[in-house]
């Protein structure tokens, strides 16, 4: 099953975000208990890096926002699993951002080189999965923090 994917392009050439499929999970009596949420699968090839080598999840609290910053090297691949956020890009003084979280449930594929960041725009922490490759390296850090003013 192929899952919608929008590619954005000028500036942002790179950024693709992919719908998440959501399937209902049931308990041994059939009763419904939730879902499960599916980021990704090699049946997509949505990370076609030759295997995700890291994954984590970071919280950014009800009205904050994360580091506005870039990559030389790495990709990030980030899904909102709970609260709600804005995935902010920023690349030759322009600005988008893509919405997320409960309700509307994406992966955002950030390529090298366009500058990222994270807001929470709902009323609870916004919970953040990242697949990424290269793994982060304390020894090495690939980031590269941007001033943009007051994103």
């Amino acid at each position: 099953m192929q899952t919608e994917v929008e590619k954005l392009d000028g500036k942002f050439e790179g950024v693709i975000i992919r719908k998440n499929k959501s399937v209902q999970t049931y308990d041994h009596s059939g009763d419904t208990n939730g879902f499960l949420l599916e980021i990704d699968s090699i049946r997509d090839s949505f990370i076609d890096e030759p295997g995700v080598q890291q994954v984590y999840m970071t919280v950014c609290d009800v009205g904050k926002k994360k580091g506005l910053h870039e990559h030389a090297h790495k990709e990030d691949n980030f899904c909102c699993v709970s609260g709600n956020c804005e995935i902010v890009l920023y690349k030759d003084g322009e600005f988008t951002t893509i919405p997320m979280g409960r309700g509307d449930y994406k992966t955002v594929k950030i390529p090298p080189g366009i500058a990222h960041g994270i807001k929470c725009v709902g009323d609870q922490p916004a919970h953040i999965v990242n697949c990424t490759y290269p793994p982060y390296d304390p020894n090495k850090p690939d980031q590269i923090e941007v001033d943009a003013g007051d994103w």
